[in-house]
Parts: structure tokens; sequence; C-alpha cells
């Protein structure tokens, strides 16, 4: 069986175009994951446990978010480090 990489998008447009309008995670088959997604002032504006590729920019409150660089935290499973980075929203 390959072994798949993790591999994170750095971002995408959620201008319902129907090309690159939801966040894309690679991660190996038959693992989950958590996401948390925070904003410039480190409020958190979404979470999903376990995350399908379904965040589409909005938070979990249905609001659309505006333009801009998130922070996202990933975690991986108990025996494995948290993985941030950040992302780009562009409509």
């Amino acid at each position: 069986v390959p072994t798949v990489n993790l591999v994170i998008a750095g971002g995408f447009s959620p201008n319902q175009d129907g090309y690159n309008d939801k966040w894309i995670i690679v991660r190996p088959y038959g693992t989950t994951i958590r996401v948390k997604v925070f904003n410039r002032w480190g409020n958190k504006v979404y979470e999903a446990s376990p995350y399908n590729n379904t965040f589409n920019g909005k938070s979990n409150k249905g609001v659309d978010l505006p333009d801009g660089t998130y922070y996202f935290v990933l975690d991986l499973g108990i025996d494995k480090k948290p993985y941030v980075g950040y992302i780009l929203i562009s409509r």
C-alpha cells in the first residue's frame, strides 16, 4: 500500500464558481484529523472533528469569513504533534 503524505492546500477561493471552493487536506487513508481555524486576533472561527474537506470559508455560525490570512491547528492523532500553519481565503 503506497504511503500518502499530508498535503494541505495553502488557500482557496470560496466564490461559488465550482473551482477551489473548499479547503482540501489530503491525508493518509484511514486517518482522522481535527481542524481548528483562527483569525488574525486568535479567535477560533471554525472547528471540525473529523475534518472531511468541508470548510468553505464560513464560520461554524454560517457567516462568510472576510478575505485574508487565517491560522490553523491540525490534530493528527494521539501520538503526533499538532501541525500548525496558515491559509489564505480569497473570494
